[in-house]
């Protein structure tokens, strides 16, 4: 490919340099005309044009094989690198499928883990209210206790004074 396009380039640099060499050859005889107060006129025989237009047509042949086979390489080598880029593209897709499973696993766990943390923080919760219920009459019952404690000893001492006032 690189040897085609430096014939390419070299062909077409040649054929510049020698339309240059034309161009250049005819404004000189063009200026040289005017100095002199002539008309300048061109004139190409039928050999002259048809040799030029040769030269143009093989030019032209030799660039288009080249251009073509230039096209072809390249053509193969965008393939190339398309399937390559085919490939490395599928790799990265089921890569992040992979990663987007286990991320969906640890997802579904983690969601299992906080319906479990709230179910035991119900259970807390409920035992907790159970057990403020429990102390709640457990308190009423202890002053209760408490009164008829306080009545008991109050009888007992006025008991133990009567017994002792009429024992004496």
């Amino acid at each position: 490919m690189v040897a085609v396009t430096m014939d390419c380039v070299a062909s077409l640099t040649h054929i510049i340099q020698n339309n240059k060499r034309a161009r250049k050859l005819a404004r000189e005889t063009a200026q040289k005309l005017r100095n002199r107060g002539a008309f300048a006129t061109v004139s190409l025989s039928a050999r002259e044009l048809q040799e030029m237009q040769a030269e143009s047509n093989d030019f032209a042949d030799v660039n288009d094989k080249g251009l073509i086979a230039e096209n072809k390489q390249l053509q193969k080598r965008l393939e190339v690198k398309g399937n390559e880029s085919m490939e490395l593209s599928e790799g990265k897709l089921l890569e992040i499928s992979a990663m987007m499973t286990a991320f969906n696993e640890k997802v579904y766990q983690q969601h299992e883990t906080v319906d479990a943390i709230l179910e035991t923080e119900q259970a807390a919760r409920d035992y907790t209210e159970a057990g403020v219920k429990q102390l709640m009459s457990a308190e009423e019952r202890s002053r209760g206790q408490q009164i008829w404690m306080l009545s008991i000893l109050f009888m007992a001492s006025f008991s133990i004074l009567f017994l002792d006032w009429y024992g004496a």
